[in-house]
């Protein structure tokens, strides 16, 4: 078993930052589950920074565009036997 968590960021900074921004992101995230007993060795993670933007829905407003693609997602990853 394992935990993968993964960050994306908005369009805001350049690629480099949103990225190291991201990577920031999950390792607060990755801290605060072993500080709730996750074992650290069950969790992996990643940033995509601005690479894996959600789509724009019609009419939405810019800012809340921009705080949907502010996101962590954390994904079970099961081993087949």
């Amino acid at each position: 078993r394992q935990m993968c968590i993964r960050d994306s960021t908005d369009d805001i900074g350049s690629p480099e930052y949103t990225r190291w921004l991201g990577q920031k992101r999950v390792e607060f995230v990755i801290e605060e589950l072993v500080r709730r007993g996750v074992p650290r060795q069950l969790l992996k993670g990643s940033s995509a920074g601005q690479s894996q933007l959600l789509p724009r829905l019609p009419g939405e407003p810019l800012e809340r565009w921009r705080k949907r693609c502010r996101r962590v997602e954390l994904t079970k990853v099961l081993r087949a036997r």
